[in-house]
């Protein structure tokens, strides 16, 4: 053995170094291919550099330069300098924040129509592309704004103030290639006469840039003719070597790169006024043209001697190893097998017994014992114990009835028959005793039965959907308040539904079951219209899924199903007693206030100061019940869905002044501030302004109600992940905690005392809450931490549409 590991150490050892000097040769000829690569890079954007003199000349020359003008120039150019295809060359220049129209028609004048800037950057000079050529139709860049960059803007006013050219990043390389990087060359342009000593004579003087966008793989791509065998390489703006900062990679344009290149170079060059690095890798066809394949000679000749002499040690100690491994293996599984019978054997849970053929008993287990409460049968009749078991048929299953100490028992017994070595027949019985499950079952089947009587006696109906057939298992009240009689058994009780159900309402349910099914909400609720043979019929469903899958797909949808005809035609009732009080008060309430108005006019200084005390009490009341019945209207309206909506897109800042103007004076009598938080940007949202004006009248009076003097009321917005948030804070007491429940409530109020002093119905906080919820959003209490009461309204999207939508449309 030690032979043998000399020979493989030596051998290994002139492998390595045969391998080692082949290795340095081929890494410095790499290094001469990329250092020649390097400058190609370099000449290249020197031949860039002279076109883009070319342009700052001809700007010179040509004071009113026009598009025709210089598109014909650029053609000309690229043809004499020998510029890669594809390439392009602008004109940028400074436009200042003057009227949009105006740039609009000097471009014109210069044969450009419809020309507009673009992205605008309020408050800072444009810097627009104002000629280009070759256009591109499908992505024309004439007014492109480059100062929306940062890092373009900053470059190009360095080039400005430095008189040099500047190399920027392009972003996207160019009209048509929006998924490329690249770059771009500024050439800064001054008047002739400009003073170039100081940085306000090249501003003065300065009059755009000469541009020269390069997208990677147009311009950067084939340095060398041996580049596409030889070598992959990126190029980055900038010292480091980031995703964020890579320009082109030739290894995305070609095939059969390295996965693990052999040989790398990295290098930083100075390229107006910009580090650029580029790391090159080689590809496999320079690295098969380098490999040394001597070592391998030279490792494979020992490693066979080695190999030689190894088998022939091998095979004498496999031979020994092999008889060993087969004993503990055999020993092994003969452990194993008797371990699984004696788990089999003592498994508390299953009784085993073994039987001869005439059913006596030679074997069972503790298990068994307990079962048939035999402390030892062997030797007994299996009969004897349980009767009728040695009858059951050969591999069969049977359930049979035992009576154990005056209880009744049962067992699943299954029987196996089969052949000893010698020719015996033997039976195996496997007993389980069932007895709690088969209760557990008759105790489920009278709960169902119970659970069926309450529901048939409270008219709720139950059904199942299952989602993956299309059909609906429904119970018999079900079918009663459906209309559904002689049904058969193949009868299709989710199409006689879709068929009965209205059209308009049918929509609503089934976006409703689809955000439950897709598990935006817990539950789907709906109120519906269904068509019976003796007219039309109010329910109510209310459903969620019942069973989903392993990956979370929904299987089943069951819920519950009622008439609520009656109560929807009662609260209609309800609707039109109120509506028709309300409008019978005004008239004489109009009255009344008009003869009190008249009287304190016509009769005030003549009455004494108990009359005018009394009719000033009477038009307070008058006034009150005024705004009573107002507020009730109002409620009417929108909960039977006369209410109408305006939806717009809101902007939200001046409609937080709006609802503050409003209430200035009621809180200037209360010697209060209204404070306004604002959104740090133009926040909308859609919403009816009006109506929401209204709500925030409404928080904004409670506020100034219990607001301590010279304290401040806030009124704000934000916005986040729930959509957004208004709200109103103030300094009051706060709802008690036993009234929260019944805060957005018609006619409640928290103390009825403190009512009487502060004014109001009891159906403003109703009244909001309604509107808001119409236009789909929320409203709310909250105690603030700092010790705040904050009224909030969140407007977010609805995914349920609202239950009683339906049937408030329907009633208007």
């Amino acid at each position: 053995m030690a032979s043998l590991v000399v020979s493989l150490v030596v051998t290994g050892a002139a492998a390595w170094h045969t391998y080692k000097d082949g290795y340095e040769d081929a890494a410095a000829e790499f290094e001469l291919v990329t250092a020649e690569a390097a400058d190609v890079l370099v000449a290249r954007f020197r031949k860039f550099q002279v076109a883009l003199d070319g342009v700052a000349g001809l700007v010179r020359v040509v004071p009113d330069l026009t598009a025709p003008v210089f598109t014909e120039y650029v053609s000309a150019m690229r043809l004499d300098a020998g510029l890669p295809d594809g390439t392009r060359l602008a004109l940028i220049e400074p436009l200042g924040q003057g009227d949009p129209a105006d740039f609009a028609a000097r471009m014109a004048a210069r044969g450009l129509h419809g020309t507009v800037v673009y992205p605008e950057t309020p408050g800072e000079d444009a810097l627009v592309v104002t000629f280009i050529a070759p256009r591109d139709p499908q992505a024309d860049e004439i007014g492109l704004n480059i100062g929306a960059d940062p890092a373009r803007r900053a470059v190009a006013l360095a080039a400005r103030d430095s008189a040099e050219i500047r190399l920027a990043p392009y972003g996207t390389g160019g009209a048509g290639q929006e998924d490329l990087p690249g770059l771009m060359l500024l050439r800064p342009i001054y008047a002739p006469g400009t003073d170039r000593a100081n940085t306000e004579g090249l501003r003065e003087g300065f009059v755009g840039w000469a541009a020269f966008p390069l997208v990677g793989t147009q311009v950067l791509a084939d340095l060398t003719p041996l580049q596409p065998e030889t070598y992959d390489y990126a190029i980055h703006l900038g010292p480091e070597a980031t995703p964020e900062t890579l320009v082109y990679d030739s290894a995305t344009d070609a095939s059969g790169a390295a996965d693990s290149p052999r040989f790398q170079r990295t290098a930083q060059l100075d390229l107006f006024g910009q580090v650029v690095t580029i790391s090159w890798s080689s590809r496999p066809g320079f690295e098969a043209a380098h490999v040394d394949r001597n070592h391998l000679l030279l490792m494979a000749f020992g490693s066979i001697l080695a190999v030689m002499l190894a088998a022939l040690l091998r095979a004498q100690a496999q031979r020994e190893r092999s008889v060993t491994e087969l004993v503990r293996v055999r020993t092994a599984d003969l452990e194993a097998q008797r371990s699984q019978n004696d788990s089999i054997i003592n498994n508390p849970h299953l009784g085993i017994v073994i039987t001869d053929g005439s059913g006596v008993v030679l074997r069972s287990n503790p298990a068994a014992h307990t079962m048939l409460s035999a402390a030892d049968c062997v030797g007994h009749s299996l009969d004897a114990v349980l009767p009728g078991a040695t009858a059951l048929g050969e591999d069969r299953q049977a359930r049979m009835a035992l009576r154990v100490d005056g209880e009744g028992r049962a067992l699943s017994v299954k029987r196996d028959t089969w052949q000893t070595p010698e020719g015996a027949t033997r039976s195996t019985f496997f007993l389980r005793d069932v007895t709690r499950e088969e209760q557990d079952a008759q105790r489920v089947a009278e709960t169902e039965q119970r659970l069926e009587l309450a529901l048939r006696a409270a008219e709720i109906g139950v059904f199942e959907f299952d989602l993956a057939t299309g059909q609906s298992h429904v119970s018999d009240t079900w079918k009663r308040i459906m209309g559904v009689s002689d049904a058969g058994a193949d009868f299709d009780y989710q199409g006689y539904f879709e068929a009965r159900i209205d059209p308009d309402d049918f929509v609503v349910l089934k976006a409703n079951d689809f955000a439950c099914i897709n598990g935006d909400t817990d539950r789907t609720v709906n109120e519906f219209r269904i068509t019976r043979d003796d007219g039309t019929r109010w329910m109510r469903s209310d459903a969620m899924v019942s069973r989903r899958c392993a990956d979370g797909r929904a299987l089943t949808l069951t819920g519950t199903q009622v008439d609520i005809t009656d109560s929807i035609e009662m609260e209609m009732v309800k609707h039109q007693f109120i509506a028709t009080v309300s409008h019978e008060l005004r008239t004489p309430l109009t009255a009344v206030n008009g003869a009190v108005t008249l009287m304190q006019a016509a009769e005030g200084e003549a009455l004494s100061s108990q009359g005018r005390r009394l009719l000033e009490m009477a038009r307070k009341n008058v006034d009150r019940l005024t705004v009573l019945v107002s507020d009730i209207l109002d409620l009417q309206h929108v909960q039977t869905g006369n209410m109408r909506f305006k939806m717009d897109d809101v902007e939200i800042t001046p409609l937080l002044r709006d609802a503050r103007d409003q209430i200035l004076p009621i809180a200037r009598a209360a010697e209060l501030n209204v404070a306004i938080h604002a959104p740090a940007h133009h926040l909308h949202h859609g919403l009816d302004r009006g109506r929401m004006l209204q709500v925030l009248a409404n928080l904004l009076s409670n506020a100034c109600k219990f607001a301590p003097a010279g304290s401040t009321v806030t009124l704000g917005a934000t916005e986040g992940p729930e959509g957004l948030r208004l709200f109103v804070r103030d300094a009051g007491p706060g709802v008690p905690d036993t009234f929260r429940s019944s805060l957005f409530k018609p006619f409640r109020q928290a103390d009825n005392s403190d009512s009487r002093d502060k004014g109001g119905t009891g159906l403003g906080l109703s009244i909001a809450r309604e509107i808001v919820e119409r236009m789909g959003g929320e409203i709310g209490y909250t105690r603030t931490e700092a010790g705040y009461t904050e009224f909030f309204i969140l407007m977010r999207p609805q995914i349920n549409r609202p239950v009683a939508e339906v049937r408030r449309q329907a009633a208007g």
